[in-house]
């Protein structure tokens, strides 16, 4: 397998290689406008991630490849601290920025037109994001600046301080903050007193998750994770008692939830998340797959 299958098969779209022995950032198939990936190519060794995933380094290199030298292990080290540095700089600019961001967004909340001593009010009533109104939800409340829909994401497990955002346009395309500390990063809806914690990927999944949940009289909060990488490690930081998986045609998914080692359910159709089975069966539907959990 050559190096630029390889890193395709991690989910990186690398449309010019450089085989410097640096690091480069590219975007991925799941965010192709993005700079999601990550590889180093040498012309003969390399690695390749995607930080969306939240999987960690993938290594290549190739069998007749001679092995590394002392000097360039040290090298490697040398970088390798000199990237993360990096990382964490980029980290600490781009939390700064998510809460600067959300200060100066307005908090959007649909209201239906009142009546007043007999008369309808002339005002025109507040309407929801495109977005949530296209999943589903044209009552949820949500933050909004210059158009777009903004979702705080913090630490799982110390949720308290924002570390970064995703951006949701009207049209639906998503953008995370360039730098932001992906891994670990959650939303969570509920009051977190909850016994049950359900982990779930997307945030329209996880508010066709919480309606379901609320209809049961269930005891719970969900936590949009936003990718099938960073459930598996939010759950291996002890956080969550279920998931709810998408039914991805790689099978990542379920193959996720799978590795959580906690009971998970997820919709029958191939290519179907949560909320796409609540808008097109309804929430009953939603209902009985909680039920199904495995």
């Amino acid at each position: 397998m050559s190096f630029l299958a390889f890193a395709s098969s991690v989910g990186l779209l690398i449309r010019d290689l450089r085989d410097d022995g640096r690091i480069h950032r590219c975007p991925t198939v799941s965010k192709p406008r993005s700079d999601n990936g990550a590889y180093l190519f040498d012309g003969e060794r390399g690695w390749a991630m995607d930080w969306q995933q939240g999987d960690g380094v993938q290594w290549w290199h190739d069998p007749h490849a001679r092995p590394w030298t002392e000097q360039e292990k040290a090298a490697w080290k040398a970088r390798q601290a000199s990237a993360q540095r990096e990382r964490q700089e980029q980290a600490i600019k781009a939390a700064r920025q998510a809460r600067e961001m959300v200060k100066a967004a307005s908090m959007v909340i649909p209201t239906p037109e009142t009546r007043h001593r007999g008369y309808r009010q002339a005002a025109e009533a507040i309407k929801a994001h495109p977005y949530l109104i296209a999943k589903g939800f044209p009552k949820e409340p949500g933050l909004v600046l210059r158009g777009e829909l903004l979702i705080p994401m913090f630490y799982a497990v110390e949720y308290g301080q924002i570390i970064g955002l995703q951006r949701i346009a009207p049209d639906g395309s998503k953008l995370f903050l360039p730098g932001m500390r992906a891994r670990g990063a959650v939303h969570r809806l509920g009051t977190g007193k909850a016994k049950e914690i359900w982990l779930c990927e997307g945030y329209a999944t996880a508010l066709s998750l919480r309606e379901a949940l609320r209809r049961l009289y269930r005891n719970a909060d969900v936590m949009a994770c936003f990718s099938a990488g960073n459930i598996e490690h939010v759950a291996s930081l002890g956080i969550g008692t279920h998931v709810m998986a998408d039914h991805d045609a790689s099978g990542r998914g379920e193959e996720a939830a799978i590795r959580t080692g906690l009971p998970y359910t997820m919709p029958r159709r191939v290519g179907e998340d949560a909320n796409d089975l609540h808008r097109e069966a309804g929430i009953g539907a939603v209902i009985e797959l909680v039920g199904k959990r495995i």
